[in-house]
C-alpha cells in the first residue's frame, strides 16, 4: 500500500487495513492473514501493529530485507 505524501496522517492507512481485514473475513471466511514489507519501513510496521498484526519469521524466507507480520481472526 502506498499513500500519497500529501494525504498521509489522515487515517487512510488505518481505513484501508480495516477494510481489507473485514473483506477477508467476510468473503473468504479466513482465519487470518499475513503481509510483508521492506525491513526499514518502520511507519508501515507501526500501522500494522496498531491494527493487531504481529511480527513472525516464515518457515522459508526467500526474500532478503523483508519483514513479515500476521493477524489471526
Amino acid at each position: 500500500m502506498v499513500i500519497d505524501p500529501a494525504h498521509r496522517g489522515k487515517g487512510l492507512g488505518h481505513l484501508f487495513v480495516q477494510y481489507i481485514v473485514d473483506y477477508a473475513k467476510e468473503t473468504y471466511a479466513s482465519r487470518g492473514m499475513w503481509l510483508d514489507m521492506k525491513c526499514h519501513n518502520a511507519r508501515a510496521r507501526r500501522l500494522y501493529a496498531s491494527e493487531g498484526f504481529t511480527s513472525f519469521v516464515p518457515a522459508r524466507d526467500g526474500k532478503l530485507g523483508r519483514s513479515y507480520m500476521r493477524r489471526k481472526f
